[in-house]
């Protein structure tokens, strides 16, 4: 029994570690971080004042429809380029819509004759994450283990 686990583990190296870490995590009650799809983080500037956002102002911002935060700063909503595999699951978390349906959107708005510009978009979410860091009113959704130490990260309520 004892060499066959040994083998089992040998040929399944990688795994070996997120395993073990999971089942200790299950043990103990906490939730594993491996940045799975729903480990999105909702970044700002650290000089923005807010410390959490409403799911539907998440929403209102993603979508154009509140452009300004609580201190009068103007939102910028930021996402990744829509060829990235990030930008489905940040648009999912941002509101609650699917990557087709979030740019339907916005087609629709502009044959109704709204000027609602979609929100900016950037590569990857390490670009994302410096941008953000350094624009005071703009908000992205990026994986978390991406979001890095130049960011605030929001509770989302």
């Amino acid at each position: 029994m004892k060499n066959s686990m040994r083998s089992l583990l040998a040929r399944h190296r990688r795994l070996a570690l997120p395993v073990a870490v999971s089942i200790c995590c299950l043990m103990v009650g906490v939730k594993p971080n491996f940045g799975f799809a729903d480990d999105y983080a909702v970044i700002v500037s650290k000089s923005n004042p807010a410390d959490s956002i409403s799911s539907a102002d998440l929403r209102k911002m993603f979508l154009g429809e509140k452009g300004t935060w609580a201190n009068g700063t103007k939102v910028m909503a930021i996402t990744p380029a829509q060829d990235r595999p990030e930008y489905a699951l940040a648009i999912k978390k941002a509101t609650g819509m699917s990557g087709p349906d979030f740019k339907r959107y916005f087609i629709q708005l502009s044959f109704l004759g709204k000027n609602v510009p979609p929100p900016r978009t950037l590569e990857t979410p390490a670009a994302i994450a410096r941008f953000v860091g350094t624009s005071p009113g703009a908000i992205s959704c990026v994986p978390a283990a991406d979001a890095g130490a130049g960011v605030k990260i929001l509770k989302v309520e």
